[in-house]
C-alpha cells in the first residue's frame, strides 16, 4: 500500500487513515530513520489494512435510491423494494421477498424513505419494548426511557445520570441479536460507565457472545 511520510517538529510517530479516501498518512519526527518508521508500519500492517478495507467498503456503498427493485434490509434480511401508489395514508408491507412502500400519487425520494423510516422506527420501538425490560431484571438495572434516533457515528447511548437510553434507528436492519448487544451494552453502562476492563467481564457475564455480536453488528450491508 502506499503511505505518505509527513516530517514535522514532533517526538512520537502518528497513523492516520482518512475516512474519505482510506489514505494512510504517517507524521513523523524530522531526524526519525526511514527504518524505525518502515518497523512501525510493519508492526501495524495487519491493522491498517483491516481498517482500509472496512472503509473502502463503507466509501463504495453506494446511497439509496429509493426506486423498484433496490435491496433493503430488516432484521439482518434482504428485501427488494416494491412500490405502489394509494388513494389513502402510506403504508409499508414486508411479504416474504418484498418491502412493499406504498405512497399517494406524486410522492418523491424524501416521501418513500419517511414512510420506510416509520416502518422501522414501529417495528424497533416494538422490539425495545421486549428486549428492554426482560434486560433490567436480569441485570438488576432501571432505564428511565429509552428512545429511538438517526445517528451516525453510534449504534446507541446512555446516560448515567438520568438513565436514559438512546438506540440507533439503524438498528432495524440488523439482526436480532445485534440489537439485543446493543441493549445489553448500553444497559450495562449504568454500572459501569467506561469500556473498561470491568465493563468487558460484565458483558461476558451478561451476553457470553458479545464479542461475536458486535463483530457482526460493524460488518457492512451490501447489496
Amino acid at each position: 500500500m502506499e503511505i505518505k511520510v509527513f516530517r514535522k517538529k514532533i517526538k512520537n510517530l502518528y497513523l492516520s487513515i482518512c475516512r474519505d479516501s482510506a489514505n494512510v498518512k504517517i507524521s513523523a519526527p524530522i531526524a526519525m530513520p526511514i527504518e524505525t518508521i518502515q518497523d512501525f508500519v510493519n508492526k501495524k500492517a495487519g491493522w491498517i489494512e483491516k481498517k482500509r478495507k472496512s472503509l473502502q467498503r463503507k466509501i463504495s456503498r453506494k446511497p439509496n435510491e429509493y426506486i423498484d427493485g433496490e435491496n433493503h434490509y430488516f432484521l439482518g434480511q434482504k428485501y427488494i423494494l416494491k412500490l405502489e401508489k394509494v388513494i389513502s395514508n402510506p403504508k409499508v408491507v414486508l411479504t416474504d421477498s418484498e418491502i412493499i412502500v406504498s405512497t399517494v400519487s406524486g410522492a418523491n425520494i424524501k416521501d418513500i424513505q419517511a414512510a420506510l423510516d416509520w416502518f422501522y422506527r414501529v417495528e424497533l420501538l416494538g422490539i425495545l419494548d421486549d428486549l428492554v425490560p426482560v434486560w433490567e431484571k436480569k441485570i438488576c438495572v432501571s432505564v428511565s426511557e429509552y428512545t429511538i434516533r438517526k445517528m451516525k457515528t453510534r449504534w446507541g447511548s446512555c446516560s448515567t445520570q438520568t438513565g436514559k437510553l438512546r438506540f440507533n434507528l439503524e438498528l432495524a436492519k440488523h439482526p436480532l441479536e445485534c440489537i439485543e448487544y446493543v441493549v445489553v451494552h448500553e444497559l450495562a453502562h449504568l454500572l459501569e460507565a467506561s469500556h473498561n476492563a470491568r465493563f468487558k467481564r460484565l458483558m461476558t457475564e451478561f451476553l457470553p457472545d458479545w464479542k461475536q455480536r458486535e463483530k457482526a453488528l460493524k460488518s457492512v450491508i451490501t447489496a
